[in-house]
C-alpha cells in the first residue's frame, strides 16, 4: 500500500478586527492632544466668525421689461447684463460700475455679489429676483434701484421696449386712417336711409356700425397699452435683511469644532504610531 504522505501547513489566522477599546486607551492618554486641537480650531473659528465683516442682503421682486404682460426680455438676458456688474465688482474696478449705474464709488465698494433668480412664485414666470449683498445696510435699497436704471438704460434692452412701441404707433395710425372712410360710408348709408332712398349695399348696415365701433376700442386699447402696459424693468417690492446673513458664526462655530476634533483624532493616532515605531527601534538597538 502507498502511503499517503499528509503535509501538515501551519494555519495563520489575520485578525483585522479593530480594538476599539485599544482605540479608547490611545485617545485616553492622548486626550491633551485631542482637546487642544479641538480648542484651537474652535477658537480660530470663533474668531473668524467674531470679527469678520457682516453682509447684509437686499432682495428685490422686479418685472421683466414686458407689453400687455408679454415678457420682452428673458431671464438669461437679464442675468448676463447683471454679471456684467458682479464681473467688475470681483475686479474691483467700481469707476467702471459708477459710469454704468451712477452710483458712487464709496456705496459701490460696499457691495460684495449681485445675483439675478427666477422666484416663480405663484406660477408667475414674468418677475425675477435680484438680491444684493453688502457691507452696508443703508446704501442696499438704493443700489437695487440703481442696478435696474442701469439695466433699462441699456441700448439693446431700449431698442426692444423702442421697437414694440413702434409697432403699437403704426397699428393705431393704421387704424385711424381707416376710421374716418368707415365713419363716412356709415353717414352717407344712414343718411340715405332716413331719406327713404333705396341703396343696393351688400352688407348689413349695423355690421358696420359695429365694426367702427369695434376699431374705435381697438385704438382706445393700444393706447392705453402704450401709456401704461409697455415699459422697462420694474421693481414691485423689495427689503433690506434687518440682520447680518453673512457670515453664518453658529456654523462656522460648529465646522471649526468638527475640524478640530476629526484633525485631534488622527494628530493623537499618528502620534501614538510614531511613539511606537520609536520604542520598537530602542529596543531592536538594545538587543
Amino acid at each position: 500500500m502507498k502511503k499517503k504522505e499528509i503535509e501538515n501547513y501551519p494555519v495563520y489566522i489575520e485578525d483585522d478586527e479593530i480594538d476599539l477599546y485599544e482605540l479608547f486607551l490611545t485617545l485616553k492618554r492622548k486626550r491633551k492632544v485631542v482637546i487642544l486641537l479641538t480648542l484651537f480650531f474652535t477658537f480660530i473659528a470663533a474668531t473668524y466668525a467674531f470679527f469678520a465683516t457682516p453682509v447684509y442682503l437686499s432682495s428685490s421682486i422686479a418685472l421683466f421689461p414686458e407689453s400687455n404682460n408679454k415678457q420682452l426680455v428673458s431671464a438669461e438676458t437679464t442675468a448676463k447684463l447683471v454679471n456684467v456688474i458682479t464681473e467688475h465688482i470681483k475686479e474691483r474696478n467700481y469707476k467702471k460700475i459708477s459710469q454704468l449705474t451712477g452710483l458712487t464709488v464709496d456705496t459701490i465698494e460696499t457691495l460684495k455679489d449681485i445675483t439675478v433668480e427666477n422666484p416663480r412664485r405663484r406660477g408667475k414666470d414674468n418677475t425675477f429676483e435680484l438680491k444684493i449683498y453688502g457691507t452696508n445696510r443703508e446704501k442696499l435699497l438704493k443700489a437695487s434701484y440703481k442696478i435696474v436704471d442701469y439695466l433699462n438704460s441699456n441700448s439693446y434692452i431700449r431698442k426692444i421696449i423702442e421697437d414694440e412701441k413702434s409697432l403699437k404707433k403704426e397699428e393705431i395710425k393704421e387704424l385711424q386712417n381707416k376710421l374716418p372712410q368707415l365713419t363716412k360710408l356709415a353717414t352717407e348709408i344712414e343718411t340715405k336711409i332716413k331719406a327713404s332712398k333705396k341703396i343696393n349695399i351688400l352688407f348689413n348696415p349695423l355690421d358696420l356700425q359695429t365694426k367702427i365701433l369695434g376699431i374705435k376700442n381697438r385704438i382706445n386699447s393700444l393706447k392705453f397699452t402704450l401709456e401704461n402696459k409697455i415699459h422697462g424693468y420694474k421693481i414691485i417690492s423689495s427689503y433690506v435683511t434687518d440682520k447680518p446673513v453673512k457670515p453664518k458664526k453658529t456654523l462656522i462655530v460648529v465646522v471649526g469644532f468638527v475640524t478640530g476634533l476629526f484633525t485631534g483624532i488622527f494628530a493623537a493616532f499618528f502620534k501614538e504610531w510614531l511613539e511606537s515605531v520609536k520604542n520598537t527601534r530602542r529596543r531592536e538597538e538594545s538587543e
